[in-house]
C-alpha cells in the first residue's frame, strides 16, 4: 500500500499500541485516501431494488442425546429418583384382541340399541300423550257444545225468538196433547164420563199453553222490532271509512252521521223509564227543538204530542197512564229519524217514500 507523506493532519479512526517496541499502528482508513465515490457517482439507495430484502427460512431440527447410567463401582452413587421399574405383561395376541373387539363390539352394541329404544320410547310416550290430550279436548269440546246446545234449546222454549222457535213450541204442544188424548182414551180404569172429564182438563190446559205462546209472541215481536231499530240507528250514525291509496282506514264523521248519532241519543233516551221529571222534561224540550227545525205535518204531530205529555207531567199524572202517549211520541221519532228529508243517512236504507192521503210524501215540508 503506497503511504502519504503530506501534511494533512490525520484523523485518528482507531488502531493500537505495541506495548514492547512502543510502536502506533493506527487504522488503515487514515493511512489511505479516501476512495468514496462523488455525490454524482453513488448509486440511488431509496431504489426499491435496494430496499427489498430476500430473505429464507431453514429449520434446523437437533438430535436429542440420551442414555442410560448403571451403577459402577468407579462411580458414585447414583440418584434413583423418579425411576421406575417395568414389568413385562403376558403376551397378547392377534386372537386375544379380536376376542376383546368382539366383546366391546357386543358392550357398545347393547348401549347402542338400549339408546334406540329408550328414543322410541319418549316418542310413542309423547304420541301417546299428544292423542290422549287431544282425545279429552274433543271430549271437553263436545261436552261444551252439548251443553250449549241444551241451554240454546231451554232459551228457545222460554222466549223465543224466531218463528222456527214458535213452530217449534207448537209442535212441542201438539205432540204433549196428542200423548195425553191417547193416554186417557187407552187407560182402563177410568170410566166414560171420568175420560170426559179428563178431556176436558186436557183442554183448558191446552187452551193456556197456546194463550202463553201467543204472550211469547208478542214479546218476541216487540224484541226484534227493537233489535232492527237499534241496529238501523247504529247504522246512521256509523262514521264514514275511506281507504287510502297506501291500505290506511280513514275513519270521518261527516255533518250528516253527526247529525244522526244525535237523534240515536234523543230516540234511546225517549225509551228509558228511569228519567226524572226535570230530566224527562228537558229531553221533551230537545226532542221539540230537534223536530221543530223542519215544518211539516209529521213534525207539528211530533210537536204536539211532545206538549201533550208535558202538561200531563206538570199535572203530575203517573208514568204508567202515559205509557201509551211515549209509545206513540217514540214511533213518530223513529218515523222522523227514518225519513231522509231530514236524516241523509236514512236514504241508503229507503226503496221508495212514504205517501200520505193526499198522495204526497209523509215528511212534505211545509213552504
Amino acid at each position: 500500500v503506497a503511504s502519504s507523506t503530506g501534511e494533512r493532519c490525520k484523523p485518528f479512526l482507531g488502531g493500537y499500541l505495541n506495548e514492547t517496541t512502543g510502536v502506533e499502528y493506527h487504522h488503515a482508513t487514515s493511512q489511505t485516501e479516501s476512495t468514496q465515490p462523488s455525490t454524482s457517482q453513488r448509486s440511488t439507495r431509496y431504489h426499491r431494488d435496494a430496499q427489498t430484502c430476500v430473505a429464507r427460512t431453514r429449520h434446523v431440527q437437533t438430535t436429542r442425546e440420551q442414555g442410560t447410567s448403571m451403577p459402577r463401582h468407579d462411580l458414585a452413587e447414583l440418584t434413583k429418583d423418579g425411576d421406575r421399574a417395568l414389568t413385562p405383561r403376558p403376551y397378547f395376541s392377534s386372537a386375544d384382541r379380536d376376542a376383546l373387539v368382539t366383546e366391546k363390539v357386543i358392550v357398545i352394541q347393547s348401549h347402542t340399541r338400549g339408546m334406540l329404544a329408550r328414543i322410541r320410547c319418549r316418542h310413542l310416550r309423547a304420541e301417546r300423550y299428544k292423542l290422549e290430550k287431544q282425545r279429552q279436548c274433543e271430549e271437553e269440546e263436545a261436552r261444551i257444545e252439548d251443553e250449549l246446545m241444551r241451554r240454546r234449546e231451554v232459551e228457545r222454549r222460554l222466549h223465543p225468538r224466531t218463528y222456527d222457535d214458535f213452530i217449534t213450541l207448537y209442535s212441542e204442544v201438539e205432540a204433549w196433547r196428542l200423548n195425553e188424548t191417547k193416554r186417557i182414551k187407552e187407560c182402563e180404569d177410568m170410566g166414560k164420563e171420568e175420560k170426559h172429564a179428563a178431556l176436558r182438563e186436557l183442554l183448558s190446559k191446552e187452551v193456556k199453553l197456546l194463550q202463553t205462546v201467543d204472550r211469547l209472541k208478542i214479546h218476541a215481536r216487540k224484541y226484534n222490532r227493537n233489535t232492527k231499530i237499534n241496529k238501523k240507528l247504529e247504522a246512521m250514525a256509523r262514521p264514514k271509512v275511506w281507504t287510502q291509496s297506501d291500505g290506511d282506514s280513514t275513519i270521518v264523521h261527516t255533518p250528516s252521521t253527526t247529525r244522526a248519532k244525535e237523534f240515536m241519543d234523543l230516540y234511546r233516551a225517549l225509551r228509558l223509564t228511569t228519567l226524572t221529571t226535570n230530566e224527562r222534561l228537558d229531553l221533551l224540550l230537545h226532542v221539540k227543538w230537534a223536530v221543530m227545525e223542519f215544518p211539516c205535518k209529521l213534525t207539528s204531530d211530533i210537536a204536539e204530542l211532545l206538549d201533550r205529555e208535558a202538561d200531563l207531567i206538570n199535572r203530575g199524572r203517573g208514568s204508567s197512564s202515559m205509557k201509551g202517549l211515549r209509545e206513540r211520541i217514540a214511533n213518530l221519532f223513529f218515523d222522523f229519524i227514518n225519513t231522509p228529508e231530514f236524516n241523509p243517512e236514512a236514504q241508503p236504507f229507503h226503496r221508495m217514500p212514504k205517501m200520505d192521503a193526499n198522495g204526497y210524501p209523509y215528511a212534505h215540508v211545509v213552504a
